[in-house]
């Protein structure tokens, strides 16, 4: 480090800076996407879905999965299902779910609101 001069190590720490800024800046904007996706799934659920003898909204996922407006509106209904799940926010049987092979399992809405944080 003593053969570099101030210049040359200010440039390169602050290229290691810039970028790290840019990779945090680009995350907390896909995580906030995502907590609007997370949004949308309950407003969808709540508005379609029906109650079940607990309370809890359900809709199953050939309903959802199908439906124009969350074709139109979510980037990868799939994927906003997991990070729903991962948060609380709804619950499904297993881990992946296949258009055709699971239209009967129900998307059941735990929560009606997005938990803070990233997950």
């Amino acid at each position: 480090l003593q053969s570099y001069s101030r210049f040359h190590l200010e440039f390169y720490f602050g290229h290691i800076w810039s970028r790290f800024r840019s990779v945090v800046k680009k995350r907390i904007k896909m995580v906030l996407k995502v907590e609007e996706e997370i949004k949308e799934v309950i407003h969808y659920i709540k508005t379609k879905g029906k109650q079940n003898d607990k309370g809890q909204y359900f809709i199953t996922f050939g309903e959802f999965f199908k439906a124009p407006e969350i074709e139109q509106s979510l980037e990868n209904p799939f994927a906003t299902l997991k990070a729903a799940k991962k948060r609380g926010v709804l619950t499904f049987e297993g881990e992946m779910l296949w258009q055709g092979q699971h239209d009967h399992v129900q998307l059941i809405l735990l929560k009606d609101t997005v938990p803070e944080g990233i997950k």
